[in-house]
């Protein structure tokens, strides 16, 4: 790791400065997202958004990535079963719109793979990596502890909406296929908007699995 010593952990949720950290860190990294940056989401937005997902999926469901030298959160995957209902972000017009072009690919490819039970599918939620210390391989490392997680509970496969050019590439590595994909600049939301034309890369969202 270019010298520095991480360790990968799980969030321990009784750790109120933890969960602040992390939920923080992904206000700071999500801000600059390509989707949450075409939709021009604040980052205080971002990070209540972590807040409410950290607290739904519960625990046992992120790994992080600490400095041991500083003792600083640099990276976290946030996951929980497929099945698992999740709170809609009703604080924030841009996360909301974001989610209906995350669900558009989901049922697409729903429809054509069947019904989903409780305990079959992973779903690696979310993926970031502090600005300072990417490039070391950290993001995914992260996946992989994470997916170590779901292979101990019995998971058959993990599925990932992949919105950004770093986690379509850690994820193509380590053997996920892409089964969907919706292309930002054809989609149109909701509002008959085209926001994600100001996308320039990558070219598409993609909707990836890997059977575990």
């Amino acid at each position: 790791w270019g010298g520095i010593m991480f360790t990968f952990e799980l969030l321990n949720h009784d750790n109120t400065a933890d969960v602040d950290a992390t939920a923080q860190l992904f206000g700071q990294i999500f801000v600059k997202e390509v989707t949450t940056a075409a939709y021009k989401v604040p980052e205080d937005e971002c990070v209540k958004h972590a807040h409410n997902t950290l607290a739904a999926v519960g625990v046992g469901n992120t790994t992080i990535c600490r400095n041991i030298s500083t003792g600083e959160i640099v990276g976290f995957a946030i996951s929980s079963d497929f099945t698992q209902e999740l709170p809609t972000p009703t604080h924030s017009p841009g996360i909301t719109a974001i989610w209906d072009s995350l669900f558009e690919c989901e049922a697409k490819w729903i429809a054509e793979r069947g019904p989903v039970t409780p305990g079959e599918l992973w779903h690696l939620l979310l993926l970031g990596v502090r600005e300072d210390s990417a490039g070391k391989g950290l993001g995914r490392k992260l996946v992989e502890e994470n997916l170590k997680l779901a292979r101990e509970r019995g998971f058959k496969q993990v599925v990932s909406e992949l919105t950004a050019v770093g986690s379509q590439k850690i994820c193509a590595s380590l053997g996920f296929e892409t089964k969907t994909e919706l292309v930002y600049g054809d989609y149109v939301d909701k509002n008959g908007e085209r926001v994600y034309a100001s996308i320039k890369e990558p070219a598409s969202l993609k909707l990836a699995t890997m059977r575990l």
